[in-house]
């Protein structure tokens, strides 16, 4: 995984909350004045783009339909597997939206089944209330979409601000958003770009740290060491401040918890930990390991993933070093 550029979930969001409520909305003219079903179509005026509902057995989608006109204009869905009768168009309109209804009822020659100008009065009341509705939930899910895109801007600006600051800590974090996608994937992990968001700017707190301890070529002193630990912590502040899209937090601030407790900022345990720190926490450690450092050569992979496994259950989570060794060799 290496772009997080596609905002699939509030694309879904805006389908779901329109697809509800045009089925509340078809449903209920339905049931307010004992119809059999219908079809419902709806534009948003801002973007272009329409919806459309079919309720009432046997009915087909009107993209599905032979004989659907302009779905675009609104024009009535003919449908032909039941005999029915249906009732004029429906309209229903706001700032934002233009829709309209057609309900049927199943034709038994007899002219109660008619659409009377009450049937068409209750119908039109509901409807102007229900499309209110309709609107203001397409605007919560452009909210959420806009919300989506500062969240990617918000940390495609964090990666680019740990690049300046310093380019090996920026691959660091690249290679573990990397490993980190990787895993979460094959764990079936129900956001996977929230955590390779997380994992691309999980150092983020060394911004704050001086160049002499960022670039020193041997080992930290121990005043040196407890500032460089002081960087989850920040990092963790840091992303909960400035992003909106995804829960960046939990995987900043605890990539460095050990299962048994010992590790920092916080000393968690076990399931204690956040998943994505606990998922974080061994890729951190795979590309530590697999990359040259001031101090040591770089360790083939073989090499890491079986210290990965020594440590299973005292610093890492089993689970997720089992699919590390598959996904990551």
């Amino acid at each position: 995984m290496t772009s997080i550029e596609t905002p699939k979930q509030p694309a879904a969001d805006a389908h779901d909350l329109a697809n509800s409520f045009l089925f509340r909305m078809v449903r209920g003219a339905s049931e307010l004045v004992r119809a059999d079903g219908g079809t419902i179509s709806a534009t948003n005026l801002l973007s272009g783009e329409t919806f459309d509902f079919t309720y009432g057995s046997g009915y087909r989608p009107p993209t599905e339909s032979g004989d659907v006109r302009s779905a675009l204009g609104h024009t009535r869905v003919a449908l032909t597997e039941i005999p029915k009768v249906w009732s004029p168009n429906l309209p229903f309109r706001t700032e934002k939206l233009n829709g309209a209804l057609w309900l049927y009822r199943r034709d038994s020659s007899d002219a109660s089944v008619e659409f009377t100008e009450e049937d068409k009065r209750l119908v039109r009341v509901l409807l102007d209330s229900a499309a209110f509705g309709l609107e203001q939930a397409l605007e919560v899910a452009r909210l959420r979409e806009l919300l989506h895109w500062a969240g990617i801007n918000t940390v495609k600006a964090m990666i680019h601000a740990i690049r300046a600051k310093d380019p090996y800590t920026s691959q660091h974090c690249q290679r573990v958003a990397d490993y980190s996608g990787r895993i979460a994937e094959s764990m079936g992990y129900h956001n996977v770009e929230e955590i390779w968001a997380a994992a691309s700017v999980h150092d983020v707190g060394k911004i704050g740290l001086m160049d002499a301890i960022l670039t020193k070529s041997g080992r930290l002193e121990r005043g040196e060491m407890e500032a460089v630990r002081e960087h989850s912590h920040w990092g963790g502040e840091i992303v909960q401040q400035f992003t909106d899209a995804w829960d960046l937090g939990p995987g900043v601030r605890h990539h460095h918890e050990w299962l048994d407790g010992r590790g920092y900022p916080d000393g968690l345990k076990g399931e204690e930990i956040p998943l994505s720190g606990r998922i974080i926490t061994v890729a951190d450690a795979f590309d530590a390991m697999t990359s040259d450092r001031p101090y040591r050569g770089a360790l083939d992979t073989l090499t890491a993933l079986n210290r990965l496994s020594a440590s299973a259950g005292i610093q890492f989570d089993p689970r997720i070093v089992a699919i590390a060794r598959d996904c990551l060799n």
